[in-house]
């Protein structure tokens, strides 16, 4: 391999390994967002699911009387 060869490998690589760890940076960003979108939705439904207004509806949807 020439040095003209190594040069336009390395360089193919590094461009590569740039938008590599470009994607790992969004991915991570995505993960992070829906950790704390699925922890709100959680959390709303909890308090959904408790209501003292809310509770007895969802009772007799499920169990028929």
């Amino acid at each position: 391999m020439t040095s003209e060869e190594f040069k336009a490998a390395k360089s193919i690589n590094n461009k590569e390994l740039e938008e590599l760890h470009a994607q790992k940076s969004c991915l991570e960003a995505n993960v992070s967002y829906n950790e704390i979108d699925m922890n709100c939705i959680k959390t709303d439904f909890l308090q959904y699911l408790f209501s003292p207004n809310i509770l007895p509806e969802i009772i007799h949807r499920f169990i028929p009387g």
